[in-house]
């Protein structure tokens, strides 16, 4: 080892040291003494001869030993590149194996949860199974139903067809009563005509003679006689013949969607009673006899048919109208809508003469505005009844003369309803018409 051939080097260097002092002293000692040292000493040397060449030995093997270290340090240096290597490697898997790990539990996930989709798509395809089945058995049940309803309406249109004709064979019957009776009129106020020319033209003889024989009688004066005389044949020459012949009938015609409640309306008003059935009107009058200015006055009410394919035979109710009601639903925002763009545009045409006749806004059923089952029918497609305000609103904008609300179920506002009317035919021009906006609060 080191520790040996450090120790047999200072062997080496004092055995030196021992014999420069022995050849020093060889001469102070006997022979037998320098043959016993030399003895000790070649024993000596030869031991260290020996431990050199045992400490040779031993460099070479340290040598060896020191190669094959450098040789194990470098393998173990490749080892532990290899183990780091390794190492990296087992890390790689590890993560892939975690990854792998990890897809494997999301695709068991996604496994599972399609799993319970196609459980739930197979639950609703049994669901819509049983719909469908049931929307065919509704089917076939609403196929029965619209044949009958289709035989109804067939039934309805020939009671229809028969009542129109028989309306308008009465219509007919009744123009051409008032056109003999309107004849007859004629021939007496022309009749009476001829007479008051004949006695205008003999006023006008005895005028003449009378101022003859005062300008004789009396030249210059009463000349105010004359004039006097002049002005009273003057009055009675201008004066309109039938001057004293009024026109008491009010024509009042309601236009308006079907099902707004028109008929029950003038039937309400008309007999004090609430109309249980519904019938589409076609064409229809009814008559009311009030006192206006302690004056008779006719109210002549004309139904309306709202339903498409009648616009003919409202047509022959539009002319000599002197006042429209054109009504709409306060729980159906459509029907109001239509009373605004297409009822309005629809009188406005209808009339030939340069003076429109008025017409007054009207909203029914206000009785239902209170009623939850129908408020709930219109929430559901997103609809509200038509607020007082509104109605306001669209009068004033469309040029109304006024807007008002009634019931016919409860008569509330129903009279003021035809006052507004009968006012509005009475106003004798637009210009100074007032409008009128009542409202049942």
């Amino acid at each position: 080892s080191v520790l040996d051939i450090r120790l047999i080097r200072a062997f080496l260097e004092k055995h030196k040291e021992q014999e420069e002092k022995i050849d020093q002293t060889e001469n102070l000692w006997t022979s037998d003494e320098i043959s016993i040292i030399r003895s000790a000493y070649m024993k000596v040397r030869d031991d260290c001869l020996r431990l050199k060449s045992e400490n040779d030995y031993y460099r070479e093997q340290l040598e060896i030993f020191k190669n094959k270290f450098n040789e194990t340090t470098q393998m173990l240096e490749k080892l532990q590149e290899e183990h780091l290597s390794l190492k990296k490697t087992h890390t790689r898997w590890t993560i892939r194996t975690n990854s792998s790990e990890q897809l494997l539990d999301e695709q068991r996930q996604e496994n599972k949860e399609l799993i319970e989709h196609i459980e739930k798509l197979t639950e609703q395809n049994e669901f819509y199974r049983r719909n469908h089945l049931q929307m065919q058995t509704d089917l076939f049940e609403k196929q029965s139903r619209i044949e009958q309803l289709e035989k109804r309406i067939d039934h309805y249109d020939q009671t229809i067809k028969r009542e129109c004709d028989r309306r308008i064979g009465l219509a007919e019957k009744r123009a051409q009563v008032d056109k003999d009776r309107f004849h007859i009129e004629n021939t007496n106020l022309q009749t009476k005509l001829d007479k008051e020319q004949d006695l205008r033209r003999q006023n006008l003889l005895a005028l003449d003679q009378l101022r003859k024989h005062i300008a004789l009688a009396n030249p210059g004066e009463n000349e105010q006689s004359l004039c006097d005389i002049k002005q009273i044949m003057t009055q009675t020459s201008n004066n309109p013949i039938g001057s004293n012949y009024a026109n008491t009938t009010i024509k009042c015609v309601c236009v308006g969607d079907g099902c707004v409640g028109k008929t029950s309306m003038l039937i309400s008003y008309t007999t004090n009673t609430f109309p249980q059935s519904y019938v589409p009107t076609v064409f229809d009058n009814y008559s009311v006899t009030l006192m206006i200015n302690n004056e008779p006055y006719t109210l002549a009410l004309f139904d309306t048919a709202g339903q498409s394919g009648f616009e003919l035979m409202r047509a022959f109710s539009y002319a000599n109208t002197d006042v429209f009601l054109v009504c709409f639903s306060v729980m159906s925002p459509a029907s109001f809508n239509n009373a605004l763009k297409v009822w309005i545009n629809e009188i406005r045409q209808s009339s030939s003469s340069p003076r429109m006749p008025p017409f007054v806004l009207v909203g029914t059923k206000i009785d239902l505005r209170t009623n939850l089952a129908d408020i709930e029918l219109l929430a559901k497609s997103k609809q509200k009844p038509i607020t007082r305000e509104q109605g306001e609103r669209a009068a004033k904008e469309y040029g109304a003369y006024g807007y008002i609300e009634c019931s016919a179920l409860t008569q509330e506002n129903l009279k003021e309803t035809f006052d507004v009317a009968i006012l509005a035919a009475l106003t004798p021009l637009p210009s100074k018409r007032v409008r009128i906006l009542c409202c049942c609060s």
